[in-house]
């Protein structure tokens, strides 16, 4: 994830003691672990990883891609709130991601036409908002199935 910042705390004699970046690597070979066999059972899980990756290769349309993570969540469990349930997600982050992809005149957002002529670039924080949501949201459910 960008804007990240690692560090490496050694002992007194230069033996490395904390690696944070050797652990956060870890983390994720371990979640990708837990969630790779659960892939083929799972078109929803296949679903949320697709758009995750488009949002990856489309940057164009990141918010776009982002935001269908969402309507995947909605759709299986029926509603906003019954995945927001399920999922342990708060109302302030999945409104938040609402207004980034449909409210805020981003190039990135769903809604340009509304937006034609103010439209401005996502900040990097405001795309690692969103990311780091989309992420936490794909992983609970993940975790689920």
């Amino acid at each position: 994830m960008s804007g990240q910042v690692d560090f490496l705390l050694k002992d007194a004699e230069g033996n490395v003691v904390r690696d944070s970046k050797a652990e956060r690597i870890a983390e994720h070979i371990s979640l990708l672990d837990e969630l790779a066999p659960k892939v083929p059972h799972s078109a929803t899980l296949r679903s949320l990883l697709e758009s995750y990756s488009q949002s990856i290769d489309d940057p164009n349309n990141e918010l776009v891609h982002l935001y269908e993570v969402r309507d995947a969540l909605s759709h299986h469990y029926g509603n906003e709130q019954a995945a927001r349930n399920a999922l342990a997600i708060s109302k302030t982050e999945w409104q938040r991601l609402g207004i980034l992809a449909n409210v805020e005149p981003l190039k990135e957002g769903r809604h340009r036409g509304k937006h034609s002529h103010v439209k401005r670039q996502a900040t990097s924080s405001e795309l690692d908002e969103a990311r780091s949501f989309v992420c936490r949201w794909i992983i609970a459910f993940g975790q689920t199935i």
